[in-house]
Order: structure tokens, then C-alpha cells, then sequence
């Protein structure tokens, strides 16, 4: 299964997320600071980034772009998570692949990271729930 980087600066929805992407075999790597998550993906090097788009220290488009400019995470799949009304136009607009709007079920999620993780390299094709 894939390794997922879940970056999210609400404690309780971090555990919350980690326990049902381990149940379906994925590891994860839980990470509440959100400007650390360019250099723990680069250390980690995971399959999946899903980011939640407003936290305490920073925002998606600022982590977003500093995850494709590095070359090893350049092209790992990053989901956003968002409750706002334009999340997945801001989503796509700063090169997300997918996005999930919150709040969200656990099957919300499974499907979301199935269909991300699922894709060719290369695909144009945002999954977006």
C-alpha cells in the first residue's frame, strides 16, 4: 500500500484520518506543522501528501509550491483537504491532484486516496470528491 505524508494542524482529525488509511494497509506519516512538510517529504518520500489547506503556521499555496520544486517530490500526488467554499478551484490552481471537501467520511477518504494512488504518472485528471 502507499506511504501518505498527512499534513493537518487539527490534532484530533489527524489521529482520526491516520487510524483508517493504517487499517487499509497504508502507512502514514502524521505531521501538524505544515512548514515542515516540504522537507519531511523529502526525507520520508511518500506515495501521497494530503494537506489540509488552511493551518496554524501556513497555508497549501505556500507549502504546495515548494513541494513541486523539489525534485523528488516534484511529481507525488498531493490532495488537499478543505472547507472552503473555493478549495478546489485554489486546489488546482496551485497544482493539487485531487481535493476533498470537508468535513468528509472515513469512506470519503478511502475513495479520494484509492483513486489518487491508482493513477498512472502523467494522468491530467484531478480526482476531486
Amino acid at each position: 500500500m502507499a506511504r501518505i505524508l498527512l499534513v493537518n494542524d487539527e490534532a484530533d482529525l489527524v489521529e482520526i484520518c491516520k487510524m483508517v488509511l493504517e487499517e487499509e494497509g497504508h502507512r502514514v506519516e502524521p505531521l501538524i506543522n505544515g512548514r515542515r512538510a516540504p522537507d519531511v517529504a523529502v526525507q520520508w518520500r511518500p506515495d501521497l501528501v494530503i494537506l489540509d489547506w488552511i493551518m496554524g503556521d501556513t497555508t497549501a499555496d505556500e507549502v504546495l509550491p515548494k513541494l513541486r520544486m523539489q525534485p523528488v517530490t516534484a511529481k507525488v500526488p498531493l490532495m488537499v483537504v478543505s472547507a472552503l467554499e473555493d478549495g478546489a478551484m485554489k486546489a488546482r490552481l496551485y497544482g493539487a491532484d485531487a481535493f476533498l471537501r470537508k468535513p468528509f467520511t472515513a469512506e470519503d477518504l478511502l475513495e479520494s486516496v484509492g483513486k489518487v494512488i491508482q493513477r498512472q504518472p502523467g494522468d491530467a485528471a484531478a480526482a476531486n470528491a
